[in-house]
């Protein structure tokens, strides 16, 4: 292991469920599923940290299988879902390697003139933002804040509402904050991913007119 690499992440995010995961398999698994290459960061985080839950759930990465919880990483990158509001990754869109116990998706994706970006791509509001213009700063310089990718404010909220989520599922909002849902804690329920992905996307659909 190369010393310190990943020491500011695990300090930020201490792990709760972690697990091995073959990184070069795995890097080899979204190549042949979606046609593009992992940053190499991603893949030694894959071989010297593992996958599985941090901070208290807070923060989950796809393995190269389903555990008792979730799908592997490129079963949830098939989802058909997504292609509703995002191209392929191999068109540019993005791979989702990890999420947040609100559903926001980080993931990674390749600009047309070939550099790779980290995203996070929230799905409540359907929107994608940059975390980091180059990969390589995504662990060093952003995921050593434990609130980098999650409002402190607003997990308090959901947590007041809904209480500790059961495997599986994320806290998501009653009414959508795309037609003014608030972040009160009485806003917050608990939904599994594929339940969550579909209605939200169906409702930014709909107030889009499609």
């Amino acid at each position: 292991m190369a010393e310190g690499r990943f020491d500011g992440f695990l300090a930020a995010f201490p792990p709760q469920h972690r697990r091995p995961v073959a990184a070069a398999a795995l890097a080899a698994d979204v190549r042949a599923a979606f046609g593009i290459d992992c940053p190499p960061d991603l893949v030694a985080f894959w071989q010297e940290v593992g996958c599985g839950s941090f901070a208290e759930g807070e923060l989950y990465f796809f393995g190269r299988d389903a555990d008792e919880t979730r799908e592997s990483l490129a079963d949830w990158n098939r989802q058909p879902f997504w292609r509703e509001v995002l191209p392929p990754p191999q068109e540019g869109g993005p791979v989702y390697f990890a999420e947040t116990c609100f559903g926001d998706q980080l993931g990674f994706r390749y600009r047309p003139d070939g550099a790779c970006i980290a995203v996070l791509f929230t799905l409540a509001t359907v929107e994608l933002f940059v975390v980091a213009p180059e990969f390589g700063r995504l662990f060093p310089e952003v995921l050593t804040d434990r609130f980098a990718v999650t409002d402190p404010e607003q997990l308090a909220a959901a947590k007041q509402g809904v209480g500790v989520l059961a495997p599986g599922q994320w806290y998501c909002p009653i009414v959508s904050p795309l037609v003014g849902g608030s972040a009160q804690p009485h806003n917050y329920t608990a939904m599994t991913p594929k339940t969550f992905a579909a209605v939200a996307i169906a409702e930014w659909q709909a107030l889009r007119g499609n």
